[in-house]
């Protein structure tokens, strides 16, 4: 073969080469800002690309599904956070400090999907050919005078999502009070605290709250609670804080919300015994 052969078939060889490089995962970047948004509040990305949450405010990731959740705690200690996703699918997550309020969403795109077939232009007929009919539009009916024109029919809409979900994603309204002054969390028959809660309507709730404990004349913050609770009139108790940090001798105030709801706040007293 002579020498001038050999370039096609070498620009063919590199050509197939460059053909099976696999494409790099993408990073996907969201900031979780100062002003209690998740900025973009949507992304989609392919299986196996990261989105990394850039922090810029008291705020932490929460996944719905319970599969993420950092910090595990919201704090404005952490500059970034990083999850990798492998299965198509939608994710929703929120600030456990803003609820959903602060909200977002990860779609990861189903490569298998099959794609959603786009329809064919109409054939331009060739010189000789036959060309088809063009459809005529119909005529637009005059109103005769004196008369109301017929009123157009509005174009079929599909019905707008419940943005609240029902259940726990719906307004609930409740009430809220310390069953007792003092409360004991060791030597005791029955430690913890426990709050009478009256939550209106017939769906159950889970009730948020931030727990913070007051020493030398300021109430620092001492962790978050995440309570459930039934319709009417009831009792629930609490010893520890989602972290699993047990409740220390001192005097607290809890601030706690319902979702899309009224907040409260309950002032207590914890001792040994």
């Amino acid at each position: 073969m002579k020498p001038r052969h050999l370039a096609p078939l070498a620009a063919l060889a590199a050509a197939a080469s460059l053909a099976v490089v696999p494409a790099l995962a993408a990073d996907q970047g969201v900031t979780a800002t100062a002003g209690n948004k998740f900025t973009p509040a949507s992304v989609t990305v392919n299986p196996g690309d990261t989105v990394t949450w850039t922090n810029q405010g008291f705020h932490n990731v929460h996944f719905e599904d319970g599969s993420f959740d950092q910090p595990k705690e919201p704090s404005d200690g952490w500059q970034t956070v990083k999850r990798t996703f492998t299965e198509p699918g939608t994710y929703e997550y929120y600030c456990e400090a803003h609820g959903r309020g602060m909200s977002g969403t990860v779609v990861v795109r189903d490569p298998d999907a099959t794609p959603t077939p786009t329809q064919s232009a109409t054939p331009t007929p060739t010189p000789g050919g036959t060309a088809t009919p063009t459809p005529t539009a119909s005529p637009t009916p005059t109103a005769t005078p004196g008369e109301a024109p017929a009123p157009k029919p509005a174009p079929d809409q599909p019905p707008k999502p419940d943005p609240t979900g029902g259940g726990d994603q719906a307004a609930a309204a409740f009430g809220v009070k310390a069953r007792a002054k003092r409360f004991c969390v060791r030597g005791c028959k029955h430690p913890g605290v426990v709050l009478v809660v009256d939550l209106e309507g017939s769906d159950r709730a889970t009730l948020r709250g931030t727990l913070r404990r007051i020493a030398g004349g300021k109430a620092r913050r001492f962790g978050t609670l995440r309570l459930r609770a039934k319709p009417g009139r009831h009792k629930v108790r609490f010893l520890k804080t989602r972290a699993g940090k047990r409740l220390e001798p001192g005097r607290y105030v809890l601030r706690l919300k319902a979702p899309g709801g009224e907040a409260h706040e309950v002032r207590f007293r914890v001792t040994r015994g």
